[in-house]
């Protein structure tokens, strides 16, 4: 018998973008992990048992920021693949060469290193 932890992801964290994709990761693990909960009789019904339990899962920050990005959409309205393609491209942005660059040029070598 499993526990009711195993069968859970706990809410993303939408305050640290490097555990973003982490998560979507852990999420997509866990919906083919569950495919026979599921229970969905085509591919199209999978996708959308897949995108209502994203939008369950990701908790109430999350399900706001995807909303925000989803407008003048609702997230229900969007596909799994838009959804996840909206999580990677906002919440979880590349950081930009010039930010880099800065950030390696500030660096400072200690008399001690």
């Amino acid at each position: 018998m499993s526990d009711s932890k195993s069968n859970s992801i706990e809410h993303m964290n939408c305050d640290a973008p490097e555990e973003c994709l982490l998560w979507l990761e852990r999420f997509e693990c866990m919906v083919a992990v569950h495919d026979a909960v599921l229970n969905a009789p085509d591919d199209a019904a999978r996708e959308d048992r897949s995108k209502n339990l994203l939008c369950s899962l990701i908790g109430p920050a999350g399900y706001l920021l995807l909303k925000a990005y989803s407008a003048p959409d609702m997230p229900n309205t969007k596909t799994f693949d838009e959804l996840k393609a909206i999580i990677r491209t906002n919440l979880c942005p590349k950081a930009s060469a010039v930010s880099a660059s800065y950030k390696l040029s500030q660096l400072r070598q200690e008399t001690s290193e």
